[in-house]
């Protein structure tokens, strides 16, 4: 049964290559951005309450061993809530070269079922039917636009990503009284902008598990709509996933929580100097 009417919110998010939306300038303080980034217009945190399974659909050049260090990163330093792991079964299927020609019956649609009673099946040709939380498709622009279709992207805002140059990266997520149920990343690929790739990949990633937007020009967090991975902002985009996930708040609480957690973590591995 397909389950029409359950979304809570819906963020989308492009990465310094396509377009931005409206993401609020830095506050200038690393808790100030914390706040921004985790927030919702509901004044509340957008987590999973179990470990979300991600399908990984792409073309051209294999992405598992990228994918499978940032994956490991944040396997290593957060322990979530509510399991062992962040993550469920990850499944990584390689776009059929045929994809989008044809009379094939193709969707992505939310679905009753699975942990959070809601999830995401994924049916893209005759006889391949996934269910799934979280999609990261990575591939040219022909089929990523026909991904977008399928998900459901505003027709604007397809324009916009596939006009774009460079390495396009895109996410959205939707969420139930503070549950987070799904989760859809896209990456048009430039094999030649390998640096690129990977950036979207952390930043795209660390987004679907709770972080939900952008703070403009931000010096403490890689949600900044700033080009280029910088380690000290990376290392503090993991003590925010440690927070969300570890501070004993949970889906649809007030940020408050969240925040003293994460300033007790910064006295623990930020120099006094640097402190928020």
């Amino acid at each position: 049964m397909i389950y029409k009417s359950f979304l809570a919110i819906a963020i989308f998010c492009f990465a310094p290559y396509a377009i931005s939306a409206e993401d609020p300038p830095t506050t200038g303080t690393l808790l100030g951005d914390a706040r921004l980034i985790i927030t919702s217009k509901k004044d509340d945190v957008r987590l999973w309450s179990h470990p979300p399974r991600v399908l990984v659909l792409y073309g051209g050049k294999d992405v598992s061993p990228r994918l499978a260090n940032i994956r490991n990163v944040i396997e290593e330093n957060v322990s979530p809530f509510y399991a062992d792991k962040v993550f469920g079964a990850w499944t990584y299927s390689e776009l059929p070269a045929d994809f989008g020609e044809g009379s094939h019956r193709r969707h992505m649609r939310h679905v009753d079922g699975g942990p959070a009673g809601h999830e995401l099946e994924v049916h893209l040709d005759e006889g391949r039917v996934w269910v799934t939380d979280i999609v990261i498709a990575m591939a040219l622009r022909p089929k990523i636009a026909l991904l977008n279709a399928l998900w459901g992207l505003e027709r604007r805002n397809n324009r916009a990503m596939i006009r774009a140059g460079r390495a396009n990266c895109f996410y959205h997520s939707n969420s139930r009284k503070g549950v987070r149920v799904s989760a859809y990343v896209t990456i048009v690929r430039y094999d030649h902008l390998e640096r690129d790739i990977e950036e979207c990949v952390w930043e795209e990633l660390i987004h679907t598990l709770g972080p939900l937007i952008d703070a403009k020009g931000s010096s403490h967090f890689t949600f900044d709509d700033e080009v280029g991975l910088v380690p000290a902002k990376q290392a503090n985009d993991i003590l925010l996933l440690r927070s969300l996930y570890e501070s004993g708040a949970r889906p649809g609480d007030p940020p408050d929580a969240v925040l003293d957690h994460l300033k007790e973590l910064t006295k623990k591995v930020v120099p006094e100097e640097n402190r928020p």
